[in-house]
């Protein structure tokens, strides 16, 4: 057995919270009921992998060597960083105080629920560069046990669409989100001497809320708003609702503030009347215990695949471990026994999780690369 050289990196990201999301389309009305949720306090990681969609020469996007403009900062590179901000979102609540002199007495819990990358892909192809084409029945990769994001070419500074909102994994409608101008957002702003991908992670997290069965708390879907039951705005719809009783109702917020502002906020403009939930539209990302419970409940029961504690449920053995994919999950596990010498390079970072054993054999990690191996107990639900 050759000597393994570990490299672990531990980085903590801090990003201005100024932000705008645009979810342009919401699926059915579709309730779940929550059940019971045994493990809310155990962190649930989810699995994600990223596919950068290029055009047909390859560019226009992150590449797996530079970032589409010549600077050595890979789409690899991007997920990571992108990932390592969402999971420092989703280690925050806060009070639900709605930016309104409302006070209320919603417990603020932890969300106790992260991402953890598994591959990052890269596709040259016209037909599917754009935001809104058809991408999941070609491309998605580990389509049972992973949630596939696609980041695309667009014309707005932001927005996202999420295939569905089932507590149910269903292979025919999938968990992927497609997300826009991610790659035009990142140049422009590193055009103009920074770089924030608060933003974009806000939008990310957003997207997969819905993935994990929240609804928006204010819009019904797209741009039709709740009605709020103000003069000339319709009557009250209680069926245009989250399910959830402690986030706040549109009509509730609307008459608040005297049914002066629509609580949906003109899509994220700075309002005092737009609400701090990640599933609204001022770029917040705060959640409810409902909320929180409802993500719990699904990850136990319909969605449990899609969990890392569930991955290193199986004995595996692997024969190198190599981009594109970035974490490698498994129970004993045995890397390197296939007659030939296995090993990292190349620049790869490469995280094993396992629940029970690691063994290497005839395997080394070069010094250009990164190697971490992490205990991951089963899913105890």
């Amino acid at each position: 057995m050759k000597n393994v050289l570990l490299v672990i990196f531990l980085t903590n990201l801090f990003f201005n919270s100024n932000s705008q999301i645009m979810c342009y389309s919401d699926t059915a009305n579709i309730p779940y009921s929550n059940g019971t949720t045994k493990s809310i306090n155990d962190l649930k990681i989810i699995r994600v992998n990223f596919h950068f969609m290029q055009n047909s020469s390859g560019g226009g996007n992150f590449r797996s060597y530079d970032d589409g403009d010549g600077r050595p900062f890979t789409g690899y590179d991007y997920a990571r960083q992108h990932v390592e901000a969402m999971n420092n979102m989703s280690g925050i609540n806060y009070e639900l105080s709605l930016n309104l002199a409302l006070g209320n007495s919603i417990p603020v819990i932890p969300k106790n629920y992260k991402f953890v990358l598994d591959a990052v892909y890269f596709v040259p192809d016209d037909n599917h560069y754009n935001y809104g084409t058809a991408k999941f029945s070609t491309y998605g990769k580990d389509k049972p046990n992973v949630m596939n994001i696609f980041i695309s070419h667009g014309t707005l500074l932001a927005g996202g669409h999420a295939s569905d909102l089932s507590a149910t994994y269903n292979p025919s409608a999938g968990k992927y989100t497609d997300l826009q101008s991610y790659w035009y957002h990142y140049i422009n702003n590193l055009n103009d001497g920074f770089f924030n991908d608060w933003v974009r992670a806000t939008t990310t997290t957003h997207e997969l809320g819905h993935l994990l069965t929240l609804k928006h708390t204010v819009l019904q879907g797209g741009t039709i708003v709740c009605p709020t039951g103000c003069p000339g705005s319709g009557t009250i719809n209680t069926a245009c609702d989250d399910f959830c009783a402690d986030t706040p109702a549109a009509w509730e917020i609307t008459e608040e503030n005297n049914c002066s502002q629509h609580p949906s906020c003109a899509w994220g403009t700075s309002s005092i009347y737009c609400t701090d939930n990640l599933m609204d539209y001022a770029g917040a990302h705060g959640l409810s215990p409902c909320q929180i419970g409802r993500i719990h409940s699904a990850l136990e029961v319909g969605l449990k695949q899609f969990l890392s504690c569930y991955a290193v449920g199986l004995d595996q053995t692997f024969c190198n471990l190599s981009y594109p994919k970035t974490s490698y999950f498994g129970k004993n596990v045995i890397v390197g026994n296939c007659g030939s010498l296995a090993h990292i390079t190349n620049k790869n970072k490469i995280d094993l999780y396992y629940s029970s054993s690691v063994e290497l054999n005839n395997f080394e990690v070069r010094a250009d690369s990164e190697f971490e191996i992490i205990l991951e107990p089963v899913c105890g639900f």
